[in-house]
């Protein structure tokens, strides 16, 4: 990897902890909204609500509410006190160009990523018929969930080494495009396929920073839920839904002032 392409963890880290309070001063009113609405699928599950209008409602607020909040809170970690300058609304409320291209950036990664799943998955369900393996069974689904209980034998091991593989490739891709939002605000067009160059050479990085920040969420979310498990089902409830307005409030923001400080070394060190 070369230097010039490479950012630092150690800087890039602090950074998104650094980011934290300016990102709840500047964008409050739209991380509010994000928590609100990620209580929504829990009450929903809850009170046994299904509805299919009240779901598509949930569905369409939900992306409105992600771009306006990657739009603010891209425009903080990117811009600083300049951040009004580029459409940050009060609160982090606003819906200008740069939510529109983040809109269209995420329809052309969402589509690309979309043919190399299937590009797999057909690979994968090609092979795994012409050996044979589905024989006796309806369809591949089948005989791959058949084949994974009955795992002492060398073609299962095969099959789950390429369903890790698979995944893990499936991960490398999604991470490949995680600079999309910082370069689609920070450069003030539509950026998709060009971000793969931003991230090469910088995966693991990029992977292993984002690790770093959500574990601490994941283990303290098990270790909650686990010590209420046996407590009363309204007690339950009332501590899932705090733990889904921390992570709407908390990850994002985070996760923004990371990729953010990323996406500035790369390309300064680019530059020089």
């Amino acid at each position: 990897m070369s230097t010039r392409s490479a950012f630092s963890l150690s800087k890039a880290l602090p950074e998104a902890f650094g980011f934290l309070p300016k990102a709840l001063a500047g964008a409050w009113l739209i991380l509010l909204a994000a928590a609100a609405l990620s209580l929504a699928p829990v009450l929903m599950l809850h009170h046994g609500m299904h509805a299919p209008l009240i779901a598509l409602v949930a569905l369409l607020a939900g992306i409105v509410i992600k771009l306006v909040l990657v739009g603010a809170l891209y425009r903080l970690a990117l811009f600083g006190k300049d951040a009004a300058k580029e459409g940050l609304g009060l609160g982090g409320v606003q819906f200008g160009m740069p939510e529109v291209r983040l809109f269209i950036a995420n329809i052309i990664v969402g589509l690309f990523y979309l043919v190399v799943a299937m590009a797999v998955f057909i690979v994968f369900a090609i092979a795994f018929e012409t050996s044979g393996l589905g024989e006796g069974h309806d369809n591949t689904r089948e005989a791959v969930v058949a084949l994974l209980r009955a795992h002492d034998s060398p073609a299962a091991w095969m099959v789950i080494a390429y369903l890790v593989a698979a995944a893990w490739f499936l991960v490398f891709v999604a991470v490949k495009f995680c600079l999309v939002h910082a370069a689609t605000i920070a450069e003030r067009k539509v950026v998709t396929l060009n971000a793969l160059g931003l991230s090469t050479g910088n995966v693991a990085k990029l992977f292993f920073g984002q690790v770093v920040l959500l574990l601490p969420f994941i283990l303290i979310g098990m270790v909650v839920m686990h010590l209420i498990g046996l407590s009363g089902l309204h007690r339950m409830l009332a501590v899932h839904l705090a733990l889904h307005a921390a992570l709407a409030i908390l990850v994002p923001p985070l996760l923004a002032g990371f990729l953010a400080s990323a996406y500035r070394q790369i390309t300064a060190n680019r530059s020089k």
